[in-house]
């Protein structure tokens, strides 16, 4: 049998943020300077909006032919896929063809073997991610001047640059890599009621990146001396073996199933690469390190690898089909820490009633299921930064300046250090939940709480700057409680028209309960340098921490008799004395707010009929803050929000919105730059239709069917940034931080599935 699956479609930014135009930049740079520099802001009309300078429209196409076959003593299915997606960002793209085969071999009546291979190739252009610099330049600036050269925006200061230019001299920069990835399995059957089963997997990934940069001067900051040609290649080994023995009988009410199995495995990477400069010409058939000038050679060279064994125990008992127990055990190992601390003890147990068996519910005729399950366990965590630096490491190769002769002196500084001490990071849950259906099992209930209690937490925790050290140390540093629900509806109907509905509604409670090494309080997330987030116990971990906005000074006299932090105008922040001592210091700040939703929820639906089907899927969160932190660095005249054109004059004497300043105390950490996180989105939406089988079986097509699909369509949200959503920030404790992320992106995509 084969299968034929493509689409083809477009990719677009889900929204933009709201900058002042070329007029209200004008208005906001005379403000600032306090003088008329722009007579008549009106000639600049809407500027340059530099969202649309960056971003394009984008193409993203997939085309998979897979077949499937066998016969009784073996089976196959081998697939192939092409990938192809620009981004939506220019001189941005990604290119991968896959290629799969699975098989399995019947060796005999109590012997199968197998494996699943798979071989992928891909190429990316890795243009240069200007998003914070569009953000920031002004909208009276044009990429480029009337004779074509690029335009240099460091009038505003030597922080801006044109992020035109850097896509244009920055994008010669590509990435290849090959990964071939599996496994190979065996079965075997013995003595009635046991099973071995061993597995050996693989990954085995190589890479190479080469990146030319010409020569190129757009102003005195945005500048190349000299053209550079970067090479660097890595390669990945990891493996994991995995053996276990099941023994599995039923006698009478009876069933039991116990598993015991050991695994191990290893991640090794390695990475070398190096650079020159002043290359004879751009040729791609020259830029090779060889052709630069040798006296500008620069290399590097660095490798991790980590391993874990681990014991597996299972077992599985249930009693008439009602009465069900679970037990798990795994002991693991892991080369990451120390010997003393390497080991660790995961266990797990769960206990289920099918009390819709029962005669007495039965006879209640409301139940058409209903099941009753309580568990507890603890599971392990050993992810953070990839390598961990299992030995402290000093940087002899500093140099610097002292003395009235101005002689240069050669110093050293710890460059990472390492902790003997670190532990598994646990976490330890407890969880009861119910199900349930009624009316024919068209409506089902699953109700969950949950007591997530996480210790020994893992992270990298900022240090003061005269420690000397370039990096935080890694160390378990708290404790946090999660205590939720999750609560999910569904209702389906089948019959000519066939529908589904399904709801769910998750309410969660985050709670630092303690905080290790002898600490009270973590600060992280400096900004201007001060911190924008406390986690101390009883609140959420990585809590918004700052000073609470109280409103806008409007005279001299309102100054005067206030608490204040010195230099103040008319039209700057007045902050809140918190603890009323009639002074303004850091004792003044508190919590300001959550990252972490207090409540997420989404539905989703589906429905199909006489050929047609349609399935749509919503997401919502909500109770939670972001922090717009990419509005508080000030190191030039950056273009500002949209609200900033409603900005504290004499004539607009504004209660909300301060005077343009590019600095100061209206850009300390606070609740100004806070906003509400939340948003409810179109996650997806499909149309499909499925051609009548009697229009297709004289081609000896089994099926064909054609579709329209969108993903991210529309959302509802009052943070003013692309989304609330942020990625991995490194650390638990600055969690809600928009520093200039990239954006999500929206598209349609046309497809056509058909098997013959």
């Amino acid at each position: 049998q084969f299968n034929v699956s493509s689409y083809y479609g477009t990719q677009q930014v889900v929204r933009q943020i709201g900058m002042l135009n070329g007029t209200e930049f004008a208005k906001a740079y005379n403000q600032f300077r306090g003088i008329n520099f722009y007579p008549d802001p009106a000639i600049f009309g809407e500027g340059t909006n530099w969202q649309d300078e960056i971003f394009r429209s984008a193409p993203i196409g997939s085309v998979q032919l897979s077949a499937t076959g066998g016969s009784d003593n073996m089976s196959y299915n081998f697939s192939t896929n092409y990938f192809k997606q620009d981004g939506i960002l220019d001189n941005t793209s990604f290119d991968r063809a896959t290629f799969r085969l699975n098989t399995e071999y019947k060796l005999n009546n109590w012997m199968n073997i197998g494996t699943n291979i798979s071989y992928a190739t891909s190429k990316s252009q890795n243009g240069p991610n200007v998003v914070l610099t569009a953000y920031r330049i002004p909208s009276v600036l044009t990429p480029r001047q009337e004779n074509g050269s690029f335009t240099d925006p460091t009038f505003f200061g030597l922080a801006l640059a044109n992020p035109v230019a850097d896509q244009f001299y920055k994008s010669n920069n590509y990435f290849w890599s090959d990964r071939l990835f599996g496994n190979i399995y065996s079965e075997a059957k013995f003595l009635k009621y046991f099973t071995f089963r061993t597995n050996f997997g693989f990954d085995r990934a190589n890479g190479k990146g080469r990146r030319f940069e010409p020569k190129f001067q757009v102003s005195a900051s945005q500048l190349n001396l000299n053209d550079r040609v970067n090479v660097e290649f890595n390669e990945g080994r990891n493996w994991v073996w995995e053996q276990t023995l099941n023994y599995y009988r039923e006698w009478k009410d009876h069933s039991l199933n116990v598993m015991a199995g050991y695994a191990a495995d290893e991640r090794k990477d390695e990475w070398i690469g190096g650079s020159r400069e002043n290359f004879p010409g751009t040729a791609d058939e020259i830029l090779y390190l060889s052709a630069g000038n040798d006296t500008t050679q620069m290399n590097f060279n660095g490798a991790s690898d980590r391993a874990t064994v681990s014991q597996l125990f299972r077992i599985n008992y249930a009693y008439k089909g009602k009465y069900l127990f679970t037990g798990n055990w795994r002991i693991d190992q892991s080369s990451i820490f120390k010997k003393n601390n390497r080991a660790a003890s995961f266990p797990s147990f769960g206990l289920g009633w099918n009390a819709g068996r029962e005669s007495f519910i039965e006879d209640l005729n409301t139940f058409d299921r209903l099941k009753i399950r309580a568990g507890y366990g603890v599971l392990g965590n050993q992810n953070f930064p990839n390598p961990y630096p299992t030995s402290a490491v000093i940087n002899s190769g500093l140099y610097a300046v002292f003395g009235t002769a101005e002689n240069i002196n050669q110093g050293a500084t710890q460059t990472s250090l390492t902790n003997p001490n670190l532990v598994w990071e646990a976490t330890r849950q407890l969880d009861i939940g119910l199900e349930a259906g009624f009316f024919n099992d068209r409506l089902g209930v699953e109700v969950d709480w949950y007591r997530r209690h996480t210790f020994d937490i893992i992270a990298a925790v900022p240090i003061p700057g005269y420690v000397g050290s370039g990096g935080n140390p890694i160390v378990n540093t708290a404790e946090v409680l999660n205590k939720g629900f999750d609560i999910t509806l569904n209702w389906r109907q089948a019959g000519p028209f066939t529908y589904n509905i399904s709801a769910n509604l998750s309410p969660v409670n985050n709670e630092v309960v303690n905080i290790g090494l002898g600490k009270t309080e973590i600060f992280d997330a400096f900004l201007n340098g001060e911190a924008a987030t406390r986690s101390v116990v009883g609140l959420p971990l990585g809590a918004f921490y700052g000073y609470r906005v109280a409103g806008i000074f409007q005279n001299a006299e309102e100054i005067a008799s206030s608490p204040r932090f010195g230099n103040e105008a008319p039209g700057d922040i007045r902050f809140a004395d918190l603890n009323g001592d009639g002074l303004l210091n850091s004792e003044d700040r508190e919590y300001l707010g959550s990252p972490t939703p207090p409540l997420t929820y989404g539905f989703s639906l589906g429905a199909e009929w006489k050929g047609f089907d349609f399935t749509t899927d919503f997401l919502g969160v909500s109770g939670n803050k972001v922090f717009n932190a990419k509005e508080t660095s000030r190191f030039a005249v950056y273009n500002w929000e949209k609200h900033v054109a409603d900005a504290w004059t004499p004539d607009n004497p504004s209660t909300t919105e301060p005077r343009v300043t590019n600095g100061g105390h209206n850009f300390r950490v606070s609740d100004r730059f806070l906003q509400d996180g939340s948003f409810f989105r179109l996650r997806s939406l499909v149309l499909g239709y499925s051609i009548p089988q009697k229009l297709i079986q004289k081609m000896k097509i089994q099926s064909f069917r054609l579709y329209v699909s969108g993903t991210n369509l529309w959302t509802r949200q009052r943070f003013s940034g692309y989304s609330p959503e942020f990625g991995n920030a490194g650390s638990p404790f600055r969690v809600g931080f928009d520093d200039g992320q990239y954006p999500i992106a929206k598209s349609w995509q046309f497809g056509i599935d058909f098997k013959f």
